[in-house]
């Protein structure tokens, strides 16, 4: 627990520098840079979260993984109680930023692979100078999808990789030091997380799911109940947010979750 208090309150401080030199002053990275990515495991019984990234403007990083001992197919929400959070200074911000334009991540297709049956799959979002860019990559992918990867695995802690199968190209040397390596801490990471929502109010729907399902894990019904409450009442106020079938379900399915959590 010490050290995700440590974590928490190391947001603001710078915590990684680039290894190389300085970048000019330019227009990297744009107000609005936003980079998420996402990797799960296709199974039998369902798909499974593995690992996520985001990266904010501001060069506050947060990578977090399903532990394994939580990972299995079924589990609902997923538990991301493997978290690592740092802040980058700007060059290095401007370093990643630039890096995925050049590797052409606004250039990539939609779905990346052929084969809708793959175990692996990894989805990336990217958002710069107005631009979304969103691209899934299935099973064995190559080219510029995998040179994003490498790109992004860079600015990760020492052993930490998005990776596909049969992944091609060289990987790129490491461009952070003191990044801080995840380690596995329900209660720690369900404390960042509170924080975190505090500095991103607008998180998707999808990441406060995850918040909850921290909670349920923690044994924290009362936040789990709290963090319900507003996505029920979210959805009564948008239609939008929750407008779909798979949305419904997943209100549905939390509902069931912290219900069950009640019963025990």
């Amino acid at each position: 627990m010490p050290r995700f208090r440590a974590l928490v309150g190391l947001l603001v401080p710078l915590l990684c520098a680039c290894r190389s030199g300085d970048l000019p002053d330019s227009l990297w990275p744009p107000d609005d840079f936003f980079l998420e990515v996402r990797a799960r495991r296709l199974a039998p019984e369902g798909l499974v979260e593995q690992q996520s990234l985001h990266v904010f403007a501001d060069g506050l990083v947060v990578y977090r993984e399903v532990d394994p001992q939580d990972a299995r197919a079924g589990t609902f929400p997923a538990v991301f109680s493997r978290v690592s959070a740092y802040r980058m200074r700007r060059e290095s911000t401007r370093s990643l930023a630039r890096g995925l334009h050049q590797a052409g991540m606004f250039d990539l297709d939609t779905i990346v692979g052929t084969d809708a049956t793959a175990e692996q799959v990894v989805a990336l979002r990217c958002r710069a100078f107005e631009r979304d860019r969103r691209a899934i990559g299935r099973g064995r992918v190559y080219g510029e999808f995998t040179d994003v990867l490498h790109v992004v695995n860079s600015y990760l802690p020492v052993g930490c990789a998005f990776a596909l199968p049969d992944m091609t190209g060289e990987p790129q040397p490491a461009r952070l030091s003191r990044a801080p390596a995840p380690e596995h801490d329900i209660a720690g990471a369900l404390a960042f997380h509170r924080s975190w929502a505090e500095l991103w109010p607008e998180a998707d729907i999808t990441w406060r799911v995850e918040h909850l399902g921290l909670a349920l894990r923690a044994g924290d019904l009362a936040s789990a109940t709290r963090l319900l409450g507003q996505l029920e009442a979210e959805s009564a106020r948008s239609a939008e947010a929750f407008a779909d079938d798979a949305a419904s379900t997943t209100l549905a399915r939390l509902r069931a979750a912290v219900a069950a959590a009640q019963g025990r």
